[in-house]
Formats: C-alpha cells, structure tokens, sequence
C-alpha cells in the first residue's frame, strides 16, 4: 500500500507498478497488480488495476469464512497476513498460496 501511494507522488520517472492484496467476503484472498503512467507535464497519472492471483484463504466447517483484513508484512512484499470470521490469523508465503506458513 506505502508503495501505492508512492505512485501518486510525483515519481521523476512517469511510470510505476506496485501491488495490492484485497480480501473477499466468500473467504479469498487476491493479488492485484496496479502500474501508473504520467498522462503528461500537468503530473496527472492514469492507473490500471489488474488481479493476477486469487486462492481460497478461509474456511471454517468447511464452508468459506468471510475475510475481513488482510495486509502485506511490512518490509516483505512476498508475506500476507489474513484474519476472517473463522477467528484465525493466517500468514501467506504468496509464492506459494496453497496453504498458509502459520495459521
């Protein structure tokens, strides 16, 4: 998210990519690319939001188990941290999303 709203800060470059993790009331989780470009001089961008991974993160008596939070480790763009109704916190390697490294 910090590096989301770095997009918006004026990067001398034009263009930027970065990601958001978003959580779903039918107990997923996805992965979203947004890439930014400079429209022109005025430092007016265009952004261009795009899911690329989502997996079933929550279940709880195996039924979905809505998703209420869900943030990247500060300092590691490869960690999630989810926490859904199913009264659990779970971490996510998102490398490999088929089950979590510590619930």
């Amino acid at each position: 998210w910090n590096g989301f709203m770095d997009a918006f800060g004026g990067s001398s470059s034009g263009a930027t990519s970065d990601q958001i993790v978003s959580s779903y009331s039918n107990g997923t989780l996805a992965l979203h690319n947004i890439a930014c470009d400079r429209l022109s001089n005025d430092d007016k961008k265009s952004c261009n939001i795009e899911e690329t991974h989502r997996w079933n993160a929550h279940t709880m008596f195996g039924c979905p188990s809505e998703v209420w939070t869900c943030s990247f480790l500060r300092g590691n763009e490869n960690v999630v941290m989810s926490g859904a109704d199913d009264c659990s916190l779970k971490i996510w390697d998102i490398r490999r999303t088929q089950r979590p490294t510590h619930k």
